[in-house]
């Protein structure tokens, strides 16, 4: 009997014909048993309850079902006789001879609508319905995907081009900048980083250029600071305030007030470094900051024992992460030595003036668009001071609306960073969304997320970083995209100020700002990330600068965001605003 394919089984699948017994036909009804024309008989295994898809593998007919009466070899079969054919005999285009056996191959127009293995069920279309994959993929590319996609192409496009665009190149995943020099006026020079490879630049300009020439300063470098994500410049003594001592300035609060000023205040907390619970590698771990404590005290009340010799102090990255501990330590859930640090203090007269520092008066520097902002906010147009202790750090971030950073350095221990090549910014997000194991409610998930990533977890991810050490009188500047995270040396004192220049604000202000940035909302301040921070500007920019001059010895009035803490007890300021940690 022949055996036909059914139309709900595999398309293009193919079944054996077997050996049929004699039939009594008429000698002109007689046809191949190959051939499509004859019709299977009632006998046939597919109608005798054999079911669709249960069509097992070829296989050879059996040698005595054959006709096997002598006869020479020229000499033919009886016509009465069917049997399996023997040798290839092409008959028909849909018929396949392989092995003796006949194989009868059904095309899709045979049985349209049969389903074949490896294709998607048939979709149906109509007003109201689409195919399921059509639905996944809108899916897919909806909400924050669709969002993120965009986004970068913008960034990518308008504040950080493509290296090839520029006269610099990639080697190694080394930047080498084959450029003219730069402008003899910077006194520039590259540095080195630590473990030896090539660094940041550092610019050494005079009192006139930086006061003058600041917001030219940093459009020279801005092919540099687009791929190493951070410069430094030495501010000239010149260009400090002179500080005023406590006691002139208590003299003068009283004799204005006719009492006695109250001793300043800051923020302090504790900070420990456990393992992050996601971490999964040995030799690329991430690590959870983890603040609690979080309160005002005095400040005579604040340990912060900065001497002459506090510059003198070193603590490698490896010795940062270990804080005194074993891996094994590590693994237990160890978190650490507890650790005292002071962030987001409002850099008023009375705390200046307790701690004698000079005023390098940031918010006067030319160029400075977020002050064309019609609200004000601490921290972003007002500076922050920082006193920092011996292993205290500050979290992986940008800054708010992925504005610049100006941080300058008092003095004490260094302040070691550890700076995202602006180009990778979407890989060091996408390695935190994984890490954390959410997905982003805002642009700066990652500073809520409060953590540490070690060297070795940048490189396994293919993230480029570098790292640098910013020094008494060094002045950082971090670019738009750059994450950035670091670490205390020792005691010391930094003073950090947000900063918009004009390209910054033609990508995430003029334009569209909801397309490459989104403001926490709601859902932060609930997961208790602080309130979120919106800027608003003039459809033409016409507003005026906020006056770095005060009238008398009271603190400016400006808008302040108060910090919130988090429900584990992690600071929203200690972790959003580590960007600016001093």
């Amino acid at each position: 009997m022949t055996s036909v394919i059914d139309p709900q089984l595999e398309l293009l699948s193919v079944i054996p014909t077997t050996v049929l017994p004699a039939l009594e036909l008429p000698d002109t009804s007689r046809r191949s048993i190959s051939s499509p024309l004859t019709s299977p008989p009632t006998s046939s295994p597919l109608n005798s309850g054999s079911t669709a898809g249960s069509v097992n593998p070829p296989a050879v007919s059996p040698v005595n079902d054959v006709d096997s009466t002598p006869r020479s070899p020229k000499e033919s079969p009886p016509s009465s006789t069917c049997t399996a054919v023997s040798q290839p005999v092409v008959r028909h285009p849909r018929t396949i001879l392989a092995d003796g056996v006949t194989y009868q191959v059904l095309h899709p127009e045979d049985c349209p609508d049969a389903v074949t293995i490896g294709e998607h069920p048939k979709r149906i279309f109509g007003k109201n319905t689409k195919s399921v994959v059509g639905i996944k993929r809108a899916a897919d590319e909806t909400g924050w995907s669709r969002w993120e996609k965009k986004r970068r192409i913008i960034i990518d496009s308008k504040l950080c081009p493509h290296p090839s665009q520029g006269p610099q190149s990639d080697e190694d995943d080394e930047f080498y900048f084959t450029n003219e020099p730069l402008p003899t006026w910077l006194n520039a020079e590259r540095e080195f980083q630590p473990d030896g490879r090539p660094g940041v630049y550092i610019v050494k300009p005079s009192e006139e250029d930086f006061k003058n020439r600041f917001e030219e300063i940093l459009e020279v470098l801005q092919p540099i600071g687009e791929r190493l994500g951070a410069i430094k410049i030495k501010v000239p003594d010149a260009c400090l305030g002179p500080p005023l001592p406590y006691p002139d300035y208590f003299a003068k609060y009283t004799a204005e007030h006719g009492k006695d000023p109250k001793e300043p205040v800051i923020y302090t907390m504790n900070q420990y470094l456990p393992l992050h619970p996601h971490s999964s590698s040995s030799l690329a771990p991430i690590y959870k900051i983890f603040s609690t404590g979080r309160h005002l005290i005095p400040i005579s009340e604040f340990s912060h024992p900065l001497e002459q010799q506090s510059h003198r102090s070193h603590i490698p990255e490896k010795n940062l992460l270990f804080r005194g501990r074993t891996w094994t330590q590590i693994l237990n859930g160890n978190p650490g030595g507890e650790v005292q640090y002071s962030s987001d203090n409002d850099a008023e007269t009375d705390l200046r003036s307790y701690l004698g520092l000079s005023d390098p008066e940031l918010c006067k520097l030319p160029g400075n668009v977020l002050f064309q902002a019609k609200n004000r906010v601490t921290g972003i147009h007002t500076p922050y001071l920082y006193l920092g202790n011996a292993y205290t750090l500050f979290a992986l971030h940008m800054e708010d609306y992925s504005a610049l950073s100006i941080n300058y350095h008092h003095g004490g221990a260094s302040k070691s960073w550890r700076v995202i090549c602006p180009l990778d910014f979407w890989k060091i997000e996408q390695l935190v969304q994984d890490t954390q194991r959410i997905k982003p409610n805002c642009s700066q998930f990652v500073r809520h997320a409060s953590v540490f990533m070690s060297e070795e977890a940048l490189k396994t991810a293919g993230i480029r970083s570098i790292g640098m050490q910013q020094r008494k009188g060094d002045l950082v500047c971090t670019w738009p995209m750059a994450y950035h995270q670091g670490w205390n040396e020792g005691p010391n004192i930094c003073e950090a100020l947000a900063y918009g220049g004009a390209r910054w604000k033609d990508v995430f202000i003029n334009k569209d700002p909801e397309a490459v940035y989104k403001a926490c909302g709601e859902p932060c301040e609930k997961a208790g990330h602080g309130l979120a921070i919106r800027l608003q500007f003039e459809a033409d920019g016409s507003t005026t600068p906020i006056p770095n001059t005060q009238t008398s010895l009271e603190a400016p009035q400006v808008m302040k965001q108060e910090p919130s803490i988090k429900a584990n007890g992690v600071s929203e300021k200690a972790t959003e605003k580590a960007s600016e940690v001093a």
